[in-house]
Order: C-alpha cells, then sequence, then structure tokens
C-alpha cells in the first residue's frame, strides 16, 4: 500500500488529536482528584504517635482524676 505525503497527514492529524484530547482527560481528572497524603509522612506520624503513648507524654492520654488510683 502506497501512501502519499497527505494521507500520512491526515492519519499524523488524527492520531495527535487522539493523544491531546487523552492527555486533556488525564489532566482533568488528575485535578478532580484529591491529593493523597504520602504513606511515609502518615506512617511516620503514627510512630510518633505511639512513641508519645509509649513514653507517656502523648497529648492522645487520657488524664487522670485526682480520685482514680495511678496504675
Amino acid at each position: 500500500m502506497d501512501l502519499n505525503h497527505y494521507e500520512c497527514e491526515i492519519i499524523v492529524r488524527g492520531r495527535l488529536a487522539e493523544l491531546r484530547a487523552d492527555a486533556e482527560r488525564r489532566h482533568r481528572l488528575a485535578a478532580a482528584t484529591p491529593a493523597s497524603r504520602p504513606a511515609r509522612g502518615a506512617i511516620g506520624r503514627a510512630l510518633a504517635r505511639m512513641l508519645d503513648r509509649l513514653h507517656g507524654t502523648g497529648k492522645d492520654l487520657l488524664p487522670v482524676s485526682p480520685n482514680q488510683p495511678s496504675p
């Protein structure tokens, strides 16, 4: 099959239009989805809270009322 320059240009223009449409769709999808927090940060914060609880300095600890005996 012999393609001349005009036919080749039509095929390439169609393919470029498809690629541009796909890129626009991906861009809109990325803009619409909220950015997720990195797992490294979440794991680091969880480890810091766990260490605070183990050392007894965490803000997560419930205050002990004066009427309760300490453990």
